[in-house]
């Protein structure tokens, strides 16, 4: 039996967060959650809808019903602005606690992406496709709603995941080690509908480090110290979600595609980008890379947002024997002439 249940955010308590219990028009009593994930969301009926994974409410209180174990099975914030209506039915545990709004319309725009990229079709030499987004929407969206509660400045933006990163865990430039210790994301991570044998998905168990991961946070957190400071003023976005591998698991980009099929993925992510950077309401996009930098150039000035920078830093691929000789070094000065180094380095209370 589903019952429908409306919980308002008050306030937060170290670790928990404490929520104000809504039955119908009754209001009930107050009750201690755990931290919420929200899995993905979707456009229905113009609410949006997130799934949340199961774990544990720690009390709860009904007029009717007492339960510690109840599992929900969906979200829709039909007053954005304040409230999460929630239809639940016993069986598994789960966690639940508010989401900001601002979060929920940004997983909007990227399922939305999901959906458009589902139609394509590509060719050799792609045999294996991955959307972490999908697969690892509980640790995404834990990253999703722990630092875009609102708009940046800068957005930093890379071209697709790489199959050590955000493949394993949903988080751009996803170093396995400074996602779970300075990132403290945290969730669960599927696998793809059709997994590469040389390419398996471990998720947050993954051991191998991402050399552009490491080298691209292990930065920030050199220059900004907590991700709190960092994320104050920058955030950290894909151009393109999916993951592409040959028959042997080679990781083939976009520029290695074939024309016409680069050219429709292209066409479907430049909307989602300029989507994006409206809502963040970004003033300036540092591509990591020239490839994203070409895109996003085009991508903003045809759709009218000329007055949004963009500019490019190195990217710290291996591959790239210039990064290897000390990147860090190279894009401290790349964003020093660019003015942004100062501005990013600035703690909120300098805001």
């Amino acid at each position: 039996m589903l019952k429908t249940i409306c919980f308002s955010p008050v306030m937060s308590t170290n670790t928990r967060s404490k929520t104000k219990l809504q039955t119908g028009d009754q209001k009930g009593d107050e009750i201690i959650c755990k931290r919420q994930k929200v899995v993905k969301s979707t456009n229905a009926s113009s609410n949006f809808v997130a799934v949340i994974p199961a774990k544990v409410i720690d009390s709860f209180d009904d007029d009717n019903l007492r339960s510690s174990s109840k599992t929900v099975e969906n979200v829709k914030l039909q007053k954005p602005q304040d409230s999460v209506v929630i239809d639940y039915s016993e069986s598994k545990q789960l966690e639940m606690v508010p989401i900001n709004n601002f979060a929920v319309k940004f997983l909007q725009l990227e399922q939305e992406l999901c959906q458009s990229l589902r139609a394509l079709k590509f060719s050799s030499p792609i045999t294996h496709i991955y959307n972490p987004l999908e697969y690892a929407s509980s640790t995404h969206s834990d990253y999703i709603s722990k630092y875009l509660s609102g708009p940046k400045c800068i957005v930093f933006l890379g071209m697709n995941p790489g199959p050590y990163g955000m493949a394993q865990n949903g988080v751009p430039f996803g170093e396995i080690n400074y996602v779970k210790d300075w990132l403290q994301i945290q969730g669960d991570v599927g696998k793809p509908p059709v997994e590469h044998p040389n390419r398996p998905i471990l998720g947050l168990a993954c051991t191998r480090s991402e050399v552009s991961g490491a080298r691209f946070w292990g930065f920030f957190k050199e220059v900004c110290g907590t991700p709190d400071v960092f994320f104050h003023r920058c955030f950290v976005h894909n151009y393109c979600p999916l993951v592409f591998m040959s028959k042997t698991g080679k990781n083939v980009t976009p520029p290695d595609m074939v024309v016409a099929e680069r050219k429709r993925l292209e066409s479907i992510c430049d909307v989602s980008l300029c989507r994006s950077v409206r809502l963040i309401e970004a003033t300036t996009v540092v591509a990591i890379g020239k490839y994203v930098e070409l895109r996003a150039r085009n991508a903003l000035k045809a759709a009218g947002l000329d007055t949004v920078k963009v500019t490019s830093i190195m990217h710290p691929s291996p591959m790239n024997a210039k990064a290897n000789k000390g990147w860090a070094v190279e894009v401290r000065k790349q964003l020093s002439d660019l003015n942004l180094m100062e501005y990013i380095a600035k703690t909120s209370t300098t805001a």
